[in-house]
């Protein structure tokens, strides 16, 4: 659905061209890798789309390659990419999907089996049967907070979110 969307989006700006799309298997290293070879292929790219756990890899890459003024690229809200983000004073945002949108999806799960109805059903997304959370965006804003948030936490770990119970009966009749 992450890929439906942005495309999506893209299609909307001409200018926007999609030079190439790897998976980096959401895995730090391997993203580094793919960001060294695209920079080597593409050395005049000015933005970089990218999610989760590959952000960090690959903005090491732009680092290295001395490029952090010339290309704008998507971070992600694990400790490693903040910490990267703040020391550095990168230009990024970040936005995924956060842990805690499965604590969020139990407590609505748990009303639903109660025989509860949403006000509005999930209908949403590709297949027509999503119900879409807000979940956290980071930006120059707020990267500061997020990262004190995650003071002493294990740089897999994610900033995130969650719908408490009383948010969660909100969403019902």
């Amino acid at each position: 659905m992450r890929v439906a969307g942005y495309r999506s989006v893209f299609a909307k700006y001409p200018g926007i061209k999609i030079v190439n799309e790897v998976n980096a298997n959401w895995d730090q290293a391997q993203g580094q890798q793919a960001m060294q070879n695209l920079l080597a292929t593409y050395p005049d790219i000015d933005g970089v789309w990218v999610q989760d756990g590959m952000a960090a890899g690959a903005w090491k890459s732009i680092m290295d390659a001395g490029k952090t003024g010339n290309i704008a690229a998507t971070g992600e809200i694990r400790k490693d990419f903040l910490d990267l983000w703040v020391k550095d004073g990168l230009k990024s945002g970040a936005s995924v999907n956060p842990p805690g949108v499965m604590a969020s999806a139990l407590n609505v799960a748990v009303l639903m089996l109660q025989g509860k109805e949403l006000k509005s059903p999930a209908t949403a997304g590709q297949y027509g049967n999503a119900l879409y959370l807000p979940i956290p965006f980071i930006d120059a804003k707020n990267v500061a907070m997020a990262h004190k948030d995650l003071s002493g936490k294990p740089g897999y770990y994610s900033y995130t979110s969650q719908l408490s119970i009383e948010q969660a009966e909100a969403l019902f009749k």
